[in-house]
């Protein structure tokens, strides 16, 4: 040979000895007698033209660029389909094994090499050839991962899948399944988002083994950054990618935590990959044929939960005649779960299954069903059954709204084909990744929020701002907007003695005339708190608000939550609540106080959570709230059932000519500044006259972090408060709704007050509760109970529990003195002359002063008030005269 080494027919294997030889046929003879004449001198076609010969413009070819020839001409045979050897590892030549390198072609001593490897003659046992293999196992990009060494994680080269074409049958080739789970393994190890400098899973796949988790979350859209194709197989074929993520991150992470290594040596994959931020969304309506067997991102509410079984995944039979034990057999569709015969005494069956060697999983069903607020009206809510393996089981409730990412399947239903003669296949979604919005526990707030939300409750009247900020679009109406933010707060739930349950959500009901915006208040809530459920008096019957029996596919028996079920540690909403049948109200007697709603039909005996705030609205019976009947003579509704609220607002249509005006001024302007074409300066636009102007309004996004975090870290508690107020206040309070006949008072409101003072310390974040949380809860309720009375009734209450009133701030009790005045002086120059002008009404000083003295206020605190800005941007004063600014 070329370099001297002597090389023997040998040590080549003959590859062609199992072959037959083929028969020769009749062709032209290359050994005649002028074979000779084919070797004989020609000077011109033995020359070279010179002008095509460049010796200068190319130099020797270097054997590092030699090696990267035939990497290029390796990947050209491998996206052509070709047969091809793996290649030869960056940076070190070809070798074979006795370490000769051999002349000619790059091809020919590429295939010469890989022959000799091959052979088992010349390899033998020896150390040195073992380390060799082991070495190019390593560098094989066609390998499998769990071939790696430890010291070396992942190859140094990135292989793309981009050239690669998935077949579409239902089995993938071994060479397409290692490079696929190659690359998952270099995205795991490898992944640098973008703005950062180190890997972003290693540390997700740490705290994963430190929380002993059963699923790594990856994000879809990393997947697209890194491999385009692997993330378009995955959303294309996700029942055949998915298991084979799943069996990469078992191995990795066998390989790098102690805590997995015995699940992978038992050759269990526990370990699942949960794929999320898929970007595709699609409504469950819309789900067709066009989705089957891909990845799917639905939203809804799950309405209907099964119990957990147990499905086999992986299977082992006994023969029932020898005992032979075989499998196992991996659970699926489409595949046949006995052997067709036993190997040890070639019978047919019976066979039992081996409980102790097959290995079983969690399942669970449960329906999943359009959100309320995305179906058009006119149409019913479509469900889809979702399945749940794994750790996703009892990982959510009747209630909880999801955003799911599944693999959409379709199965076939031998009942439904018998039933309707005709093959049908039912669907459902094998669930990848689950998201719970509106789970208070589970809503993030970051640290530069939270330095937000700190420093927004040490800012001065943070509870006036909280307020003001609720349904800023509706004017006035502080009393009704202190009530909803009371009960969007909450107290704090109490167990009595571990037995007895004392709820600490805060019950509101509104009444009032037509067109006060009570709807649009329930509304408004529905959109700022996390968990809310909102549903209507006429078209919700008793047990779609608590809970109903109904029978499931397979003819069993179950319950489906109502309304309040629903709204499990949340909020429940309800309009036109007077609608309701007496019967169906009844139903709310143990869910509004126990917050619980037993069940017993069917056979059925249980007991469903209820935990949740009841934010009710009502209209008067003939219409319009009359003062001058009682409460209970206005609103059809039942003592029982009023005792449960804690809050009454009761809402007047008054005709008032300057809160018209302000009125009229507010809904312009807020037009004006909502209008798509508005301008810089016209969204800016503030109404003329605003009694909360001069509060700094809280943004609704701050608004919606500061609300979850009061919710989730303040639990205020009852520690040095006046007992000896609230007790007089209380029974003060019994007596009058005896004499007047108002609204009940019982002892849940005793229960109220302590409610009130914790919502309104948690307003404030603070853990404890102050005298003046006391104050203004008993000038909530007290406001609640006064507006429930007749009009005489309610101006002697108002003066008898002047003390009381006087509690909350003093601004606010100068401005609603004040109004009282100008609302008189209105209507009597109204009266006196049509032709009046409401900036020329006025109200002399003395009459003010001798008010304010009245009322139990000093004139000393009225005089700093007239200079505040507040009085300064709703009126004037001219000498002995105050007028208000219009």
């Amino acid at each position: 040979m070329a370099d001297g080494q002597e090389f023997n027919r040998e040590d080549i294997p003959d590859v062609m000895e199992d072959q037959e030889p083929e028969e020769e046929e009749d062709g032209e003879d290359l050994f005649g007698d002028n074979m000779m004449e084919d070797y004989r001198e020609d000077p011109r076609l033995d020359a070279y033209d010179p002008e095509l010969i460049d010796d200068e413009a190319h130099e020797p070819m270097s054997m590092q660029t030699r090696l990267a020839a035939e990497r290029e001409m390796a990947d050209r045979d491998r996206r052509e389909g070709r047969a091809h050897p793996p290649s030869p590892p960056e940076g070190s030549p070809p070798r074979s094994p006795r370490g000769a390198k051999f002349p000619g072609t790059p091809a020919f001593s590429k295939r010469l090499n890989a022959g000799l490897q091959a052979s088992p003659s010349s390899v033998g046992d020896s150390e040195d050839a073992t380390s060799t293999r082991k070495r190019r196992r390593v560098s094989d990009p066609f390998g499998a991962s769990e071939e790696m060494d430890e010291e070396e994680d992942v190859p140094e080269k990135d292989y793309d899948l981009l050239h690669e074409r998935l077949s579409q049958g239902s089995d993938i080739e071994k060479r397409q399944r290692d490079k696929i789970k190659l690359c998952f393994r270099q995205f795991l190890l490898k992944y640098v988002p973008d703005g950062q400098s180190v890997p972003k899973y290693p540390d997700v796949l740490r705290k994963m083994a430190e929380e002993h988790q059963a699923h790594l979350e990856v994000s879809y859209t990393d997947l697209q950054k890194w491999s385009g194709q692997l993330a378009m197989w995955i959303s294309d074929f996700p029942h055949h990618i998915l298991p084979m993520l799943n069996e990469t991150l078992m191995l990795l992470a066998a390989q790098k935590f102690k805590t997995y290594e015995k699940l992978s040596e038992a050759g269990e994959n526990e370990l699942r990959v949960a794929v999320s931020a898929f970007p595709i969304k699609d409504p469950i309506r819309s789900l067709a044929t066009r989705h089957t067997n891909k990845l799917v991102n639905v939203s809804g509410v799950v309405t209907k939960r099964t119990t957990v079984h147990n499905q086999v995944r992986r299977l082992w039979v006994r023969c029932a005649k020898c005992n032979l034990k075989a499998g196992p057999f991996d659970v699926a569709e489409e595949k046949d779960l006995r052997p067709s015969r036993c190997l040890e005494c070639t019978s047919k069956g019976p066979w039992r299954v081996d409980r102790q060697s097959t290995i079983y999983q969690n399942h669970q069903t449960i329906t999943l069903q359009e959100s309320p607020s995305s179906v058009d009206a006119g149409k019913m809510p479509r469900s889809r059954e979702v399945v749940l393996t794994g750790d996703l089981v009892d990982t959510v409730r009747p209630g909880d709204e999801l955003d799911l990412i599944g693999i959409y399947r379709c199965l076939h239903d031998s009942a439904t084909n018998a039933r309707t003669c005709f093959p049908v296949y039912r669907t459902d979604i094998q669930a990848v990744h689950i998201n719970r919005k509106g789970d208070l526990k589970l809503i993030q707030i970051s640290d530069d929020q939270q330095k937000m939300i700190l420093d927004l409750a040490k800012s001065p009247q943070i509870r006036e701002r909280f307020i003001s900020s609720m349904a800023p679009s509706i004017y006035g109406m502080w009393h009704v907007k202190t009530a909803i933010a009371l009960s969007i707060m909450g107290g704090q739930p109490k167990q009595a003695a571990g037995k007895h349950r004392i709820r600490g959500d805060i019950n509101t009901l509104i009444v009032g005339d037509p067109g006060l915006a009570k709807s649009q208040f329930l509304k408004y809530v529905e959109q700022t708190f996390p968990r809310a459920v909102y549903t209507t008096g006429k078209g919700a019957s008793g047990v779609g608000l608590t809970a109903a029996v109904t029978r499931d596919e397979h003819g069993h028996f179950c319950l489906e939550g109502g309304a309040m079920v629903l709204a499990d540690d949340g909020i429940c909403l309800i309009d036109e609540f007077d609608k309701m049948n007496d019967q169906d109200r009844t139903s709310l007697h143990e869910a509004m106080e126990q917050q619980s709603i037993s069940i017993s039909k069917a056979g059925i005996v249980a007991t469903l959570q209820a935990r949740c705030a009841v934010v009710a609205v009502a209209n008067p019976l003939e219409g319009r709230y009359d003062q001058q009947r009682t409460f209970s003579q206005n609103v059809n509704l039942s003592d029982p059932i009023l005792s449960r609220f804690d809050v009454l607002c009761v809402l007047r249509d008054e005709s008032d000519p300057v809160q018209d005006e302000m009125l009229a001024n507010h809904v312009v302007c807020s037009h004006i500044r909502s209008h798509a074409d508005a301008t810089a300066e016209e969204k800016s636009k503030k109404p003329k006259t605003q009694h909360t102007s001069h509060l700094p309004p809280i943004s609704q996004d701050l608004l919606k972090k500061y609300i979850v975090y009061a919710r989730q870290r303040v639990f205020p508690k009852m520690t040095d408060v006046d007992a000896e107020k609230l007790a007089s206040f209380y029974s003060e309070m019994r007596a009058e709704a005896f004499r007047t006949g108002g609204a009940p008072m019982t002892a849940r409101h005793m229960d109220s007050l302590i409610r009130l003072a914790e919502a309104n310390a948690r307003i404030e974040l603070r853990h404890h509760v102050n005298s003046r949380d006391i104050d203004n809860a008993i000038a909530v309720m007290l406001e609640s109970f006064i507006q429930s009375q007749k009009h005489q009734v309610a101006e002697e209450l108002r003066k008898k529990f002047r003390r009381y009133l006087a509690q909350g701030p003093l601004a606010d009790q100068f401005m609603h003195l004040l109004d009282q005045m100008f609302k008189e002086k209105s209507i009597k120059a109204q009266l006196s002359r049509r032709d009046v002008e409401l900036e020329e009404v006025f109200v002399e000083m003395a009459e003010v002063i001798r008010e304010i003295e009245q009322a139990d206020l000093k004139v000393q605190d009225a005089t700093a008030f007239m200079q505040s800005p507040r009085f300064l941007q709703n009126f004037r004063v001219e000498g002995e005269k105050m007028f208000r600014i219009i």
